[in-house]
């Protein structure tokens, strides 16, 4: 079969070429007025969230992820890192990045999660380095620790911390294990102290305090361990010992607390506090 050969002119392959030009103009013209469109509905929408997660919310909300789930998110993030700004983000987060980036164990990104956590939860640095990632991963973390929670036998009433926490005892223990780690859910048993619980796999067994549950935290159980520069206090308390009942607390919050470097002390309960207030205010959704 022969080739048939086409000639133009050169009046006529101008014309074409036009032609081609005018639909693509045209195309990306609605694609840039589709995009706006958008954006424009996201920000109506999700009006009651900072402006630089309305997007990651919005597409997160499209792959089905748990409302709930994502206020509490938006709750540690803004908790965390001020929604990715502030003076003290700004200032530490480039030298953290690149130390990760080196394979240091540091906490970064908006969430201030470790490298480790995400490839657990089976993100990369990069990924929760970003808005989208950060938040993608926080709800990741927090499925996992609802689920323990609600093995664990706590419920969906008030935590024993009442209207500071989210009005969710199951939400505010799993807020809590991102500060404190989540092998601090399970059930907590009274102790011949009225003042102690402890966990109720010791019950009937004595144990020793390391340092009572309104005393310090592990070494990384706030944001300031994980990055390293948290100090324990220089006068810890006496070790004491309790008999631990077979009595369960339902619903308890422990309560660890962290001598910060630069004099701001943090407690577990006042985390959940300010979780919890960013998760009450985030109502537009």
């Amino acid at each position: 079969m022969k080739k048939k050969i086409i000639k133009l002119t050169e009046t006529e392959l101008y014309s074409i070429v036009k032609m081609v030009i005018k639909e693509e103009s045209t195309s990306i013209e609605n694609f840039t007025n589709t995009v706006k469109t958008q954006l424009v509905k996201t920000n109506k929408d999700y009006n009651c969230v900072n402006s630089a997660f309305r997007v990651p919310l919005a597409t997160l909300i499209d792959k089905g992820y748990s409302k709930d789930i994502l206020k509490l998110a938006l709750g540690i993030i803004g908790r965390e890192s001020s929604f990715a700004s502030g003076t003290r983000y700004s200032t530490l987060e480039p030298a953290k990045e690149l130390w990760a980036w080196l394979g240091g164990s540091t906490s970064i990104g908006p969430a201030q999660m470790k490298p480790e956590t995400a490839k657990n939860l089976g993100l990369n640095l990069s990924q929760i380095t970003s808005n989208l990632g950060a938040l993608d991963g926080v709800c990741r973390y927090l499925r996992k620790a609802i689920n323990k929670a609600k093995k664990s036998g706590y419920s969906s009433g008030p935590s024993s911390i009442g209207s500071k926490g989210t009005g969710n005892a199951i939400y505010d223990i799993a807020v809590a294990s991102y500060n404190i780690g989540m092998g601090k859910i399970h059930k907590w048993c009274k102790t011949n102290d009225p003042n102690v619980k402890r966990d109720c796999k010791f019950k009937g067994k004595l144990v020793e305090s390391v340092s009572n549950i309104n005393e310090q935290g592990p070494p990384d159980s706030v944001m300031d361990r994980r990055m390293g520069i948290g100090q324990p206090s220089a006068n810890p308390p006496a070790k004491k010992t309790y008999k631990v009942s077979d009595k369960v607390v339902q619903n308890y919050i422990p309560n660890y607390k962290t001598e910060r470097w630069d004099g701001v002390n943090i407690s577990t309960h006042g985390y959940v506090e300010e979780v919890a207030g960013y998760y009450k205010k985030l109502n537009c959704f």
